[in-house]
């Protein structure tokens, strides 16, 4: 018997079966993350500027990406409220069912104020393109959850 019939033989008897596998994670933050995300309870938007290179970062990281100089909290300033869209995707699936937003969604590139770095916000809105001018803020909304949800954003 031939290769090609025994490999023809085989797949024919091979069945697959779909499984789902749910991976529960809790993800420890930073100190850096953890002021970010309380400042967003009260309303601020906060950037990093970097002691070494100079380059303002938002969201802050615990590194700066430039020249991976720690990032402290006393490196935390304050950021502009408005931005420029320089990518857009409009998402027509869930990327898992619990997503806390509904298809179809935009997910933005947004350089906020005269930062040196990109801004990635997943939104509802699916009105706004690249090149659009936008507004950053909070939401109104009874429970802040501390999130990047919390974002929101609307045209100029």
């Amino acid at each position: 018997m031939g290769i090609r019939k025994k490999m023809r033989r085989a797949s024919k008897s091979v069945s697959h079966k779909e499984r789902k596998i749910i991976v529960n994670y809790k993800k420890d933050i930073t100190q850096i993350e953890e002021r970010f995300y309380d400042e967003l309870k009260k309303e601020k938007i906060k950037s990093a500027r970097c002691r070494k290179c100079k380059k303002l970062i938002f969201p802050p990281p615990q590194y700066c990406p430039w020249c991976s100089q720690k990032i402290s909290i006393s490196d935390l300033v304050d950021v502009a409220n408005s931005g420029k869209v320089i990518s857009q995707a409009i998402v027509h699936y869930l990327p898992s069912e619990d997503f806390p937003l509904s298809v179809p969604f935009s997910i933005l590139a947004i350089r906020v104020g005269k930062s040196d770095s990109v801004f990635i916000l997943p939104t509802q809105r699916t009105d706004i393109y690249l090149g659009d001018r936008v507004r950053i803020f909070l939401k109104r909304q009874k429970e802040k959850k501390g999130n990047i949800f919390d974002i929101d954003i609307e045209k100029l």
